[in-house]
Parts: structure tokens; sequence; C-alpha cells
């Protein structure tokens, strides 16, 4: 039995797929094999809110968050369910964010005020507030 490594966004897929042109399949025993592109058909269009900028996913690959500058939110999306399941207030049009390394707070650039936001997400308020230079960047 073949198991085929079809990821959204996985990182090593990603790379795979550059450095071949194509996904991969990899087998019991851990041989790799080339597979033709899969055809990625749109499956369902997921309602965000305005302007989504950035998106990052959770380890498990189970919640997707999207920045969405013109709403000043992080929508939460359940990947399975396929749908909106939360939306985090964040400052002024956040553009880019990164999770933390426990996944309890997320880092959010505010280009406006010219800060990094760290919101806890649990109680979903602005724990911190860090200035840094003009028009920060998450990386």
């Amino acid at each position: 039995m073949r198991v085929v490594r079809l990821c959204w966004r996985c990182q090593q897929c990603g790379r795979l797929r550059r450095r071949y042109g194509q996904h991969l399949r990899v087998d019991r025993e851990g041989q790799r094999g080339r597979r033709s592109r899969p055809s990625f058909n749109i499956i369902k269009r997921i309602a965000t809110s305005k302007r989504p900028r950035d998106m990052q996913m959770t380890r498990a690959k189970d919640l997707l968050y999207v920045a969405c500058g013109d709403d000043d939110a992080i929508d939460v999306i359940d990947v399975v369910k396929l749908e909106v399941i939360n939306t985090i207030p964040t400052g002024p049009s956040p553009e880019m964010f990164r999770l933390s390394d426990d996944e309890t707070s997320v880092y959010v650039s505010d280009e406006e005020n010219s800060t990094v936001e760290r919101i806890d997400l649990a109680s979903m308020v602005a724990t911190q507030t860090i200035r840094a230079g003009q028009s920060p960047k998450a990386s």
C-alpha cells in the first residue's frame, strides 16, 4: 500500500515540489517515486474579514490564521469544517504575524503605529506592545 503525500503549504512538500516540479509519493519502505501534478480544484470558498493579507497554519494543521487588514482582525479557520470559527481583534491594519513556538500567542505587526503586538490566544487580548522601526514585518 502506498501513502501519497499531498499536503497544502507543507514546508517539506513545497521544497520537494520546487526541486522536482511535481509532488512525490512515498511508499511504506520510504522509497520515493514521482507522481504527476495533482489537480487543485476549489472545493469551497471561505468568506473572511476584509483584505486578507498573511496566513499561517498551526503545527497540527487543523487551524489556519488569516490576517485581515481592513477589519483589524485575524480570522481563525477550521480546515476540517472549512469555516471561520473565531475572529481575533488586533491593532490597525495587521499585515503580517507569527504564532509563538508554543502557539499560545500571536505577534502581529502594526504598520501604522510601527509596533508589534503580542496577543494572548486564550483571552484574545494584547498583552504586550513592542516599539519597532518603520513598517515592521514579521518573518
